[in-house]
Parts: C-alpha cells; sequence; structure tokens
C-alpha cells in the first residue's frame, strides 16, 4: 500500500467522509467502551488511520491517515492535534515515540495481508502499548461495508501480529489484537 496509489486513496477519503456524516453513531460505539480504559493515563496518542471522528473521541494527540480529508474533517469535530498523511505500514515516528496508539477498523481496508502485517509491527515499534480492531464476522449482510478487503479470523490476527506480549480475542461483534 502506498501514499500513491490513487484509487486506494479515493476509497479511504469516501470511507472517511461517509463516517464523518455518521458521527453522532460512531461516537457511541461498542469499541470505544473497550479502547477508552485501555487508553486511558495516556499522554501521546496516535489515532492510525482514525478518520475524522476517532481522534477526538479518544483524546489523540496525534493523526495519521492516508485521506487527507481526515485531518480537516477531525478539526471540524473541534480535535486539536498533529496531523500528518501517511500510510499504516510506514509511521513517520520514532521507535516507541507514542504511550500508546489506536488502529480501529483500519485492518480489514488494507490491501494485502502483508499490509495487514506491517501494519501490526508498525504499531508496535511506534507505540508502547496498542491496539487494533477489525469485525469479527465475515463480509456479507452482517459486514456490508464496500471497502473491506477481507475478514481477519483469531487465528490470522495471531499469525500476523508480532509474538511479545501480544494478545487477540474477540469481544461482541469485534477482535481485539492488543500489546500491553
Amino acid at each position: 500500500m502506498k501514499i500513491g496509489d490513487a484509487e486506494y486513496v479515493a476509497e479511504n477519503i469516501d470511507v472517511v467522509r461517509r463516517n464523518y456524516k455518521n458521527r453522532r453513531f460512531r461516537k457511541r460505539h461498542p469499541q470505544f467502551q473497550i479502547v477508552l480504559p485501555f487508553i486511558s493515563g495516556s499522554r501521546k496518542i496516535l489515532s492510525v488511520g482514525g478518520g475524522a471522528v476517532e481522534p477526538s473521541v479518544i483524546k489523540a494527540t496525534h493523526l495519521i491517515d492516508i485521506a487527507p480529508n481526515a485531518g480537516e474533517l477531525a478539526r471540524f469535530m473541534k480535535w486539536k492535534g498533529y496531523f500528518k498523511v501517511g500510510s499504516s505500514t510506514d509511521i513517520p515516528a520514532p521507535d516507541k515515540y507514542f504511550d500508546v496508539a489506536v488502529c480501529r477498523e483500519v485492518l480489514e481496508h488494507l490491501p494485502t495481508l502483508d499490509d495487514v502485517k506491517k501494519t501490526l509491527h508498525e504499531l508496535d515499534r511506534v507505540a508502547k502499548k496498542w491496539i487494533a480492531t477489525t469485525p469479527a464476522y465475515p463480509l456479507g449482510p452482517k459486514n456490508p461495508e464496500r471497502t473491506h478487503k477481507r475478514f481477519l479470523d483469531l487465528e490470522t490476527l495471531k499469525r500476523l501480529s508480532p509474538k511479545d506480549n501480544v494478545e487477540v480475542l474477540k469481544i461482541g461483534g469485534y477482535n481485539y489484537v492488543k500489546k500491553t
């Protein structure tokens, strides 16, 4: 996945726009019941692919998103952090720079399994602890998002994740990969 991949970037610009329009629903998303306690007390918080809504909900200090409209729309949500257009597979930050990184509902959008693996390893590199989420049900009627590339089951997530202190679990309709 490259920032210059026009079709992929256009897809994600559309996802960010649609999620922004549905922001009232998104703020009450059940994943935040898991994510918010996980990040509690953290000072430097990175939102990876968080779009417009997530950075303000989790009080992220930094946002990286491949969609250039994410930063502008996040600012409409009163978010006041640092935004960088970039890829989850190559996060422009020093090792362990962030206290915590959140990569919520990004993995299923990535073009290849290699990109999923690179993203999980980048989270591990740039953050002291991190959490990533993905739907726990296959593509189809329950998961109609047209930009989802694949379903990631628990075994696949375990195989692609870094091995040290990583927990992979299903809670409700979502899979969580956590490094504590």
